[in-house]
């Protein structure tokens, strides 16, 4: 009893706490397809790609929502790809976690070069060096414990959701007159062909896109089970991470639609 006692103070102080599985999930879907990616969805759609992001955003809640339900009815499985294998079967588990494996093989790889891009502002060096030391950076704090690989993913995610919340302040400043000399907010938003610019069937056809540069906040399942309440946080994560990725998303992107036109974004610039 003892020991067991000793066990379970010793995940609960070393493990992940909610506000680290938090950030973690907002960190997943907040990156390069929204800072860099969003720019080749503008140009592709207009200011309809608003329409986009909520769709999948709805998609993304209702998602979270259904594998928070899962959790609390059967807490202690690990991942969603368990539940997958419960529901389908080994064979679908198996196919789902290699194929989950390979996607953020993928994503880390356009996340680094995209960083790279974002950092060569302020560091001279090749896009391939850059890329590899923050490949580099990013596997030493996965080789830490959970908790201190909390703390980085705790404070990092932090830094992108200031930035988006100082990006969208600052740009309310502008679009309302308060700040330098102002935009013209509904002649960006509406003057350049309206909101279907280029019709609805192109918003349905970058619903895959937009779905793929939302992926992330599943992780939160993963990362639950190095807490110390792996159901109790992972059902309190699923109700609320999906409204606020939409949040953000829609936030960030309808102020490029106000203080620029979007004909005047360039697909795959950065938008900060």
């Amino acid at each position: 009893m003892a020991e067991q006692n000793n066990a379970v103070s010793t995940l609960q102080e070393n493990g992940l706490k909610n506000r680290h599985i938090m950030m973690i999930a907002l960190g997943g879907v907040i990156g390069a397809g929204l800072f860099v990616g969003s720019s080749a969805a503008i140009v592709a759609t207009g200011p309809a790609i608003l329409l986009g992001f909520l769709m999948v955003g709805i998609l993304i809640f209702m998602i979270m929502r259904m594998l928070g339900e899962m959790v609390i009815a059967d807490p202690g499985r690990g991942s969603f790809v368990e539940y997958i294998r419960k529901a389908h079967g080994d064979h679908v588990g198996f196919t789902s976690g290699w194929l989950y494996w390979f996607f953020w093989v993928v994503v880390l790889g356009s996340e680094a070069i995209a960083g790279a891009m974002l950092l060569q502002d302020w560091i001279n060096l090749p896009v391939w060096a850059l890329s590899l030391g923050l490949i580099i950076l990013l596997q030493l704090i996965n080789f830490a414990a959970p908790r201190i690989f909390g703390e980085c993913e705790f404070w990092l995610s932090g830094i992108k959701v200031l930035s988006i919340l100082l990006f969208v302040g600052i740009s309310l400043l502008y679009v309302f007159h308060i700040f330098g000399p102002g935009v013209p907010a509904a002649e960006n938003f509406l003057g350049h062909g309206g909101f279907f610019p280029h019709g609805f069937i192109s918003v349905l056809s970058l619903i895959p896109t937009i779905l793929f540069t939302m992926m992330g906040s599943e992780i939160a399942t993963v990362a639950a089970a190095e807490s110390s309440e792996p159901g109790k946080n992972v059902a309190r994560v699923t109700r609320s991470v999906g409204i606020r990725v939409t949040l953000f998303y829609l936030a960030s992107v309808t102020m490029i639609l106000l203080v620029i036109p979007w004909t005047a974004v360039v697909a795959g610039n950065r938008l900060s």
